[in-house]
């Protein structure tokens, strides 16, 4: 039999060899039951949200591909990339990206990570594979992202198919209207010009000197309408008239026109090159077109020696046109706001129209300066 001091000695031999288990748990906290409360449930977190995440790339229609720089191969993908390069999601990972690429894409590749950006743009066709029948445009983003030590390099393709196939139908239907549109300027100024030619031959064998006149000054009126139409027939821009040129040809034809009172006149042209949509240019045609042949009409009577101004420029955000003469000037007992004439009439109701104003100097000469603001027009060239 054993003494009690033999017993105690065992007992406190036996706690020497067999520590605490949970007291070592707690020191080194990777027991079972240390795990369970802090390791497990935030690697079960962690594992659940990379599963969401990876869901949510899969349901992105762009396809996401990212490489290891080091080796060029694919580290991971989403289904998307999967689908766009023919292949299944798993055969991607591990192949060299250069391999799947057309020759000129893995050239803008390789640009882009010789010259130190962290992000590219490339657009590539990517030939027909797998359950796709026709070559794929494609919009590609390159992104260099570090992942610890080791450069990655994600990159975002998107199929744009769709696109191009709507911007050429887009194109197609813009080429059919340009030429619809090119037609219809076509038959307005011919139509137009038929008018003008009946005006004139009806001239012709009128007796009287005053309506004779009368006509061709109707005849006039119709030219400079048909030269817009003629010059957006000839335009490859039908939304703009190259303003300076149409004005030039109003400016000659007018000349032409008077040339038995223009013989002596010295023109003056300054105008600026502006482009003006039809709405702007047709109100600015006429009223050149009635200033001026009022000028040539009467401020030099008797073959009097003498000089037409014609400026049309952009001043600030306004328009101004200036027509100006160093004739005999207006009768004295005339108001230009409050006259018989057609011409002036007509130049009040177009300046109303493009809600601009008129200023006459009536002495020396006479001076028409109209602005209005730019709003009506585009922008010079």
């Amino acid at each position: 039999m054993r003494k009690p001091y033999d017993q105690e000695s065992e007992r406190l031999r036996q706690l020497q060899a067999r520590p605490d288990t949970r007291l070592r748990e707690k020191l080194i906290g990777l027991g079972e039951t240390s795990m369970r409360k802090s390791y497990y449930p935030e690697l079960k977190e962690r594992m659940e949200d990379l599963e969401r995440f990876r869901a949510l790339l899969d349901q992105v229609s762009d396809a996401i591909l990212l490489v290891n720089l080091e080796t060029l191969r694919i580290a991971d993908a989403n289904g998307a990339a999967g689908d766009l390069l023919g292949r299944a999601r798993d055969s991607l990972l591990g192949l060299r990206l250069d391999k799947l690429m057309p020759p000129e894409t893995t050239q803008a590749m390789d640009d882009f990570l010789c010259s130190g950006q962290v992000e590219s743009f490339v657009e590539s066709t990517l030939p027909a594979a797998g359950g796709r029948m026709h070559d794929a445009p494609v919009e590609i983003v390159l992104r260099v992202v570090p992942f610890g030590s080791v450069p990655y390099m994600v990159a975002v393709a998107r199929d744009v198919s769709e696109r191009k196939l709507n911007e050429e139908r887009l194109r197609d239907s813009l080429r059919e209207k340009e030429v619809l549109l090119k037609e219809i300027h076509h038959r307005v100024k011919n139509n137009l010009q038929t008018i003008s030619s009946l005006l004139s031959l009806q001239a012709q064998v009128l007796d009287d000197p005053a309506v004779a006149e009368l006509f061709r000054e109707s005849q006039n009126r119709i030219q400079s309408m048909a030269l817009v139409h003629e010059r957006l027939y000839q335009a490859d821009d039908l939304s703009s008239v190259d303003f300076d040129s149409y004005l030039s040809s109003v400016i000659s034809f007018l000349m032409q026109s008077y040339r038995r009172n223009s013989s002596s006149v010295r023109l003056i042209k300054d105008l600026e090159d502006l482009a003006l949509p039809v709405t702007v240019a047709i109100p600015c045609g006429l009223m050149v077109n009635e200033l001026l042949s009022n000028s040539l009409k009467y401020a030099f009577p008797d073959g009097r020696a003498g000089a037409i101004e014609v400026s049309f420029r952009r001043d600030g955000d306004r328009y101004v046109l200036r027509v100006a003469d160093d004739g005999v000037g207006l009768p004295p007992d005339i108001d230009p706001l409050d006259t018989s004439s057609l011409g002036l009439k007509l130049v009040l109701t177009l300046v109303r129209q493009l809600k601009g104003n008129l200023d006459i100097q009536p002495a020396p000469g006479a001076s028409f300066h109209i602005a209005f603001p730019c709003e009506q027009g585009k922008t010079s060239r």
